[in-house]
């Protein structure tokens, strides 16, 4: 049971060790899976990382009841004790913070990368700029001045599209920002409704 949702979790927590959340949901699976052992180093590791969060509560309470089923009855079965340590996951809760921690995140890595954006732009603004002093008016044999307007808007067209360039590039990066934020929630409410179904199956 549960192999399907463990398999996705410990895929996701290679890449995010330090996700509390995703780690109290390994511990969760682990129970379930009759694992106490790695179930408890999951619930430790992940109370560590923030005692006072949904998550690090959560796994307190778990810890509290592996201790609990160890001394009062060291010698029985364990898998029907297990059931009743506390280890199911607010959903709503959950998802909720893991939402806006994964928004605010997001969030930062594009205005990190809008910041680089107007930066790349203002630099390309004063070379653009600098090389239009260049066409400064000749003066005719005749009498008068000229410009060599035809250069001069080669080059700034030269420009527009250097800049067009940053701007897409830019729109690229943010795109591919929030699909990688939406995979992430993906993988959590598809973790979570593999988790219901099971207890759903199991109440069945």
């Amino acid at each position: 049971m549960y192999s399907r949702a463990r398999n996705s979790l410990e895929l996701y927590l290679r890449k995010k060790p330090l996700d509390q959340s995703a780690n109290y949901l390994m511990g969760c699976i682990l129970l379930k899976q009759n694992c106490p052992d790695l179930a408890r180093a999951r619930f430790e590791y992940c109370q560590k990382l923030q005692p006072q969060s949904a998550a690090g509560k959560l796994s307190a309470e778990a810890l509290r009841g592996l201790q609990n089923l160890q001394t009062n009855s060291p010698n029985q079965g364990n898998e029907a004790k297990l059931s009743s340590i506390p280890t199911e996951p607010i959903e709503k809760e959950r998802l909720k913070e893991e939402r806006a921690r994964l928004n605010k995140e997001a969030e930062d890595k594009i205005a990190v990368k809008k910041r680089v954006m107007e930066n790349k732009i203002h630099e390309m603004n004063l070379q653009e700029e600098q090389a239009l002093r260049n066409f400064l008016p000749v003066r005719r044999r005749f009498g008068g001045t000229y410009v060599n307007q035809e250069a001069k808007d080669a080059v700034k067209k030269d420009y527009d599209a250097r800049r067009e360039a940053i701007k897409k590039a830019h729109e690229e990066e943010t795109a591919q920002i929030i699909r990688q934020y939406q995979e992430r929630i993906q993988a959590y409410e598809d973790t979570l409704k593999s988790m219901e179904s099971r207890k759903v199956q199991r109440r069945n």
